[in-house]
C-alpha cells in the first residue's frame, strides 16, 4: 500500500439519465375492435379410474350372482 493513499472513497459524479423525447399519444381507433369468436368449451378428460370403475363393478356383481 502507499502511504499517500487516502482513507475515503473517491466520489465520482453520477451520469445524468437520457430523458426520452415525449410522444404524442396515438389516436384511439373509432371502430370497436372485433372480438374473437366464443370458443367451445372443451370436454373433460375422463380417466381410467371412471372408465374402468362400472367393468369391474359390473364383473364383482356377475360373479356374485
Amino acid at each position: 500500500m502507499s502511504s499517500n493513499a487516502t482513507p475515503t472513497a473517491e466520489v465520482r459524479p453520477f451520469p445524468n439519465p437520457k430523458i426520452a423525447p415525449a410522444t404524442e399519444a396515438p389516436n384511439a381507433p373509432t371502430e370497436p375492435a372485433i372480438s374473437p369468436p366464443a370458443e367451445a368449451p372443451t370436454k373433460k378428460k375422463r380417466s381410467a379410474r371412471f372408465l374402468l370403475l362400472p367393468i369391474i363393478a359390473l364383473g364383482l356383481l356377475g360373479a356374485a350372482a
